[in-house]
């Protein structure tokens, strides 16, 4: 009778191949959290560019209006909900975000998710608790866009009401849609102060910086650009606090709060008030 040696695997042999899988693992993991990370933004702008696209259509149907970005909840605004913290301060209902009614320009956008950020999770433990697990809109628009007499009356910006009103400037060079850091997300609008050289002026509500230190943004022209952020303080911690809250300070100082300043509007002169 002739017996055959069953080959198999030693102890050592098998705690070979387990270190090398391991070594490649190890190698494969970073590459694969860059590229989730790169396939996120490459999301985030594709959004902002969707947004823009809406923007646009609203304004080409509606004799050059912009889609209003008021506070007033009696007039068809661009959006209509609000993002707190709060569990019973927070729209969750995604129809409220797409309709016409309270939301006019969700008749055009036709996706929600273009609302979103694409790296931003964030829910309070409140709202966790509440069953929530994402808010349904963390990008914000620009304050001097959308804004008719007599809401456009103002000390210190020139407000872009129409179409043609972008002609003072560059609209390459007029955000239109930004992220927004998830502290300050709550109201429809994201404002900075006017005048970089006074005291104590500076951010008003502070942009995303959640993909990997970047954050995304459209421009009046249609364009969309991811920018990368420099100033630490962009980048405090999500905290869950009320409004204003462990905010770090207005530095008007920095260059991140200049690039964006000078893509945002036009500032009126100190002692000059808007017509």
């Amino acid at each position: 009778m002739n017996w055959r040696r069953k080959s198999a695997f030693t102890l050592i042999e098998l705690l070979v191949v387990i270190a090398i899988i391991a070594v490649l693992a190890s190698l494969l993991l970073p590459a694969l959290s860059s590229a989730k990370t790169k396939a996120r933004l490459v999301e985030c702008l594709n959004n902002k560019r969707q947004l823009a696209i809406a923007w646009t259509l609203y304004a080409d149907d509606n004799n050059g209006g912009l889609v209003l970005n008021v506070s007033d909840p009696e007039k068809s605004v661009w959006t209509s909900d609000l993002q707190s913290w709060e569990a019973w301060d927070v729209t969750t209902n995604v129809a409220r975000l797409m309709s016409p009614v309270h939301s006019v320009l969700g008749h055009y956008s036709k996706n929600a998710a273009i609302y979103q950020c694409t790296a931003d999770f964030y829910v309070s433990p409140k709202q966790r608790a509440a069953g929530l697990t994402r808010r349904i809109r963390n990008v914000s628009m620009n304050h001097t866009m959308g804004l008719p007499p007599p809401e456009n009356r103002s000390i210190y910006w020139n407000f872009y009401a129409k179409t043609a009103d972008l002609s003072r400037s560059d609209p390459s060079h007029r955000f239109v849609f930004i992220d927004n850091h998830p502290e300050t997300t709550r109201e429809r609008q994201f404002a900075i102060d006017a005048y970089p050289d006074r005291p104590f002026h500076g951010f008003i509500h502070f942009p995303g910086s959640l993909h990997n230190g970047s954050g995304t943004l459209d421009f009046a022209d249609g364009h969309a650009e991811a920018k990368r952020w420099r100033d630490p303080d962009l980048k405090f911690p999500i905290r869950f606090a009320g409004h204003g809250v462990d905010w770090p300070p207005r530095n008007n100082q920095s260059e991140d709060f200049r690039w964006l300043w000078s893509r945002t509007g036009e500032p009126i002169p100190l002692g000059v008030a808007s017509p």
